[in-house]
């Protein structure tokens, strides 16, 4: 099967590194050392201390170079959305398109695609960007996939190929429930990580940061419609099997960029300011992050 995917960080790299070997992967990327590294050296995937050397095609992202693909997997910063998707019309040609994003702001972009076979997914796993080419497995976790539009039989069949105990996977039938879970996850973990400037793990760890983790996380299931019970649970399990990890958005304030708070923290916010229900923590942390990103640099 053709594989294409644009986003070459470390959730990018950690999917071509576990979906190459049994498929032609394609990865696009902005940079032209990056597409060099990548097509002299392979890509260079680390788990539990060993090496792997995967066989990877690279292409730098041009509206041109984006061929006929069965799949094409779409890893970039929510933000980065709407322009790829104004700029990158053939990204259309893809028999089927998976995204692969924080939050549900990007939820509304997806209706202006005209691929026969669109479908979202959660990402589970800690994977860390070490280089342009080499990406570190940090946290065993799950891959979570619901079709958005369309069927899911050649998304069903390259998962066949590709899955295995290190990169499992699981089909949802309700897409939107899903990405709410996830977010509700991304939403408790992210911003606490990012303002006390710590490691998953340390959330736990901390009585203090603790008790601030289920405030947050009642806030937040306050004014979405959360049916799963034992959520509270998969957040405290996201955070012990990714505790040595430093969350995206966290990296992303260290490294001087944007972050997804507007699709996580503010997206909860909006919801709540349309059901009228006040979110004093979610509303601290959000406005905390914006400032954190207006000091970067």
């Amino acid at each position: 099967m053709k594989v294409g995917i644009i986003g070459a960080g470390a959730i990018g790299l950690l999917f071509a590194s576990y979906i190459a070997p049994t498929n032609n992967v394609t990865i696009y990327t902005r940079k032209l050392d990056q597409r060099e590294r990548l097509n002299n050296e392979g890509l260079l995937l680390i788990r539990n201390g060993h090496k792997f050397n995967i066989k990877v095609s690279a292409e730098i992202l041009q509206n041109q170079s984006i061929e006929q693909l069965d799949l094409l997997i779409i890893a970039v910063k929510q933000y980065h959305l709407p322009d790829l998707i104004v700029q990158f019309p053939s990204i259309n040609q893809a028999k089927s398109i998976l995204f692969i994003q924080n939050g549900m702001g990007h939820i509304h972009y997806l209706d202006k695609l005209d691929n026969d076979s669109i479908h979202v997914g959660v990402v589970e796993h800690g994977s860390m960007l070490l280089s342009s080419h080499a990406v570190e497995h940090t946290g065993i976790g799950r891959t979570k996939i619901s079709p958005f539009k369309g069927c899911s039989s050649i998304v069903s069949d390259i998962i066949t190929t590709v899955e295995s105990e290190n990169f499992p996977f699981i089909f949802e039938e309700d897409w939107s429930q899903m990405l709410t879970e996830k977010l509700v996850i991304n939403s408790v973990i992210n911003p606490l990580t990012s303002v006390y400037r710590v490691t998953n793990g340390e959330l736990l760890r901390n009585n203090f940061f603790f008790e601030t983790m289920k405030v947050l996380f009642n806030e937040v299931i306050s004014v979405l419609p959360c049916k799963n019970r034992e959520l509270w649970d998969r957040v405290v399990e996201v955070c012990d099997k990714t505790s040595i990890n430093r969350s995206s958005m966290l990296k992303d304030l260290e490294e001087g960029r944007l972050t997804e708070i507007d699709a996580i923290l503010g997206y909860v916010l909006e919801i709540g300011k349309r059901k009228e229900i006040d979110l004093p923590i979610t509303n601290f942390l959000y406005h905390s992050i914006k400032g954190l990103e207006k000091r970067r640099g």
